[in-house]
């Protein structure tokens, strides 16, 4: 029994649990971001209202825009978009 527990020995159990909750509000949050500029768009709103509107950056609302235009309006996938959209973004 100890041998399976071997490799666990300094691993924060917690932490990782916390590190994982705050990484899915993040992802939350920017699903929910890329979808209302994909509505927003879709209304034939400039990226500069949606800017103002989202409260975000024109650079990375133009950035989410260029995410959802590479994958095509018939194919909406908020979620392949946040994949595009991360690609794109400097380490």
């Amino acid at each position: 029994m100890n041998r399976l527990f071997e490799h666990f020995e300094g691993y924060d159990i917690q932490k990782v649990r916390k590190d994982s909750r705050s990484e899915g509000r993040e992802e939350g949050r920017d699903i929910l971001l890329i979808t209302q500029i994909a509505k927003k768009l879709k209304r034939g709103k400039s990226p500069e209202i949606i800017a103002d509107e989202v409260e975000e950056s024109v650079e990375s609302v133009n950035e989410v825009i260029e995410a959802i235009r590479s994958i095509g309006d018939e194919d909406f996938d908020a979620q392949k978009v946040l994949e595009i959209w991360k690609k794109s973004m400097p380490v």
